[in-house]
């Protein structure tokens, strides 16, 4: 289980992000005494210095829990803007951009999240990339037959690529 910060949202719903909302969830995951895969530090949706500087504001939140901190990489980010003390990426940022920067960030690091991952063509590049999680709420919006048939063909096929290999 992984825990997002809510920026998303507030960018999609042109809200304010909600500081208070995220620091009383981590107050929650520790009352309930979760452990948590990782936390996402809160970020700036298509903002590379503002996610920064909010990364600066915000990790002391999350590493004094010791919990495992993703990063949002955005637009304009590169591998060595990331900083050291994140324990992963999260492949936020425009659209465009996500795809066309994600093979890069599985070249660079070895733990990725890809936020957004809503069809079938998109699950498939991040599979094929070896990304550790996505997350997309697409898939609850389509009926199953539009993305059922598409996947099982790819993953059938690949299954047998690699029974064949063995």
């Amino acid at each position: 289980m992984a825990f997002d910060n809510g920026a998303f949202s507030a960018y999609q719903n042109e809200t304010e992000w909600n500081e208070k909302a995220w620091l009383e969830m981590l107050k929650k995951i520790d009352r309930l005494n979760i452990e948590p895969e990782w936390v996402l530090a809160p970020d700036c949706v298509g903002d590379k210095d503002e996610t920064l500087k909010m990364f600066y504001i915000y990790r002391y939140h999350l590493s004094s829990r010791n919990f495992k901190t993703f990063f949002a990489v955005q637009d304009g980010c590169l591998p060595q803007d990331v900083p050291t003390t994140a324990h992963g990426i999260f492949v936020g940022g425009t659209l465009a951009w996500k795809w066309k920067t994600l093979s890069m960030w599985c070249k660079a690091f070895k733990r990725v999240h890809v936020g957004r991952v809503n069809r079938p063509n998109r699950l498939i590049q991040c599979y094929k990339e070896k990304v550790e999680s996505v997350d997309g709420t697409g898939w609850f919006r389509r009926p199953p037959l539009e993305w059922q048939d598409e996947l099982e063909t790819f993953f059938n096929k690949h299954s047998d690529t690699k029974e064949k290999q063995k």
